[in-house]
């Protein structure tokens, strides 16, 4: 009797464990955008408190907007808009819905070794990040990052810039 009870033990496992498989993950059962261009490629808490949406976006050689357009034509990365965000010197207002966070970044240059080991600051740039925080009906939250740029740069910031901030 006990060795039957054992069985109906573990087939009674294992059917609970299928079953948990075959369920959809709340990841998995998040509205999604029909349009793929709306997808969420991640998403943060900014400095002020709002939540950051960086969606795919696109660029087509001229016009975009998002992720496409951020690592496309001006050279950074999901790194460099999140520390932006995170951690702005400036937070500018430049509409109802819209503000451009300003961090500058430093490129630092490092001669020697061990004690002798000297390092300078050889440049500095300013990463932009411009986030329309209106509600966003397709995929949930707001609309996002719309461009990120370094200013002074046209259009592609230096490689050294997305290397820098290593979050």
């Amino acid at each position: 009797m006990t060795a039957r009870r054992a069985v109906v033990a573990a087939v009674t496992g294992i059917l609970l464990a299928l079953a948990t498989l075959m369920l959809p993950s709340p990841a998995s059962a998040a509205p999604k955008s029909p349009d793929p261009r709306y997808a969420v490629v991640a998403s943060w808490t900014a400095s002020t408190g709002d939540t950051v949406y960086l969606r795919q976006g696109s660029w087509n050689g001229t016009n975009g907007w998002g992720y496409a357009k951020v690592t496309a034509y001006h050279n950074l990365n999901e790194a460099a808009v999140r520390a932006t965000t995170l951690y702005p010197k400036v937070v500018r207002e430049l509409g109802p819905t819209t503000r451009r966070f300003e961090t500058p970044v430093q490129h630092v240059s490092c001669r020697g070794k061990w004690i002798f080991r000297s390092c300078k600051v050889t440049e500095t740039v300013t990463v932009m990040v411009a986030v329309d925080f209106r509600r966003f009906k397709q995929g949930g939250g707001s609309f996002g990052v719309v461009t990120a740029f370094c200013d002074g740069y046209t259009p592609k910031c230096p490689d050294w810039v997305k290397d820098a901030v290593n979050i």
